[in-house]
């Protein structure tokens, strides 16, 4: 089992699916997303999630990030997955 990855540019989405057993089978999960802009000479992070991460920056400093309770049955956005 490995990993899956699924783009739709026209919807401006992207998919990522990572088997648990790949991970260590955790209980909970940290999740931090953004995106990197590698051209030489201007490279800049931007596009987090949560977006209360940090500025868009060269090198920002990251201060919040997504946990989810993999053992709960609850809706994943019910779990306030915001911390610290």
């Amino acid at each position: 089992q490995g990993t899956d990855l699924q783009r739709d540019w026209a919807n401006q989405s992207l998919e990522l699916r990572i088997p648990r057993t790949a991970i260590g089978n955790p209980d909970k999960v940290n999740l931090l997303i953004m995106f990197l802009n590698k051209t030489g000479g201007s490279e800049w992070t931007y596009g987090m999630s949560p977006s209360t991460t940090a500025s868009d920056a060269y090198k920002p400093t990251l201060t919040k990030y997504l946990q989810f309770d993999l053992t709960l049955t609850t809706d994943p956005i019910a779990q306030s997955p915001i911390k610290p």
